[in-house]
């Protein structure tokens, strides 16, 4: 769940939208589903910098198998 608004990415650089991202996404699924795969889906990834900080937050939640998908690359 995004814990705070992070407003749109496409202008902002890498390091900008990292910067932006960080701490932007809380875990709120049940501990015991952490066994399960989590598929996180974009509908358009640049520099990858929602999909990592999403994934991240899910791996600290213990989550172990996190695959990204997604639809268009730009």
């Amino acid at each position: 769940t995004r814990t705070r608004p992070t407003g749109h990415q496409a202008r902002r650089t890498r390091s900008e939208r990292l910067v932006a991202l960080n701490g932007a996404f809380k875990c709120v699924a049940e501990r015991s589903d952490s066994n399960k795969t989590v598929i996180l889906v974009d509908d358009l990834s640049t520099t990858g910098a929602t999909l990592n900080a999403c994934a991240k937050t899910l791996k600290e939640a213990g989550f172990n198998n996190v695959i990204g998908w997604v639809v268009a690359h730009g």
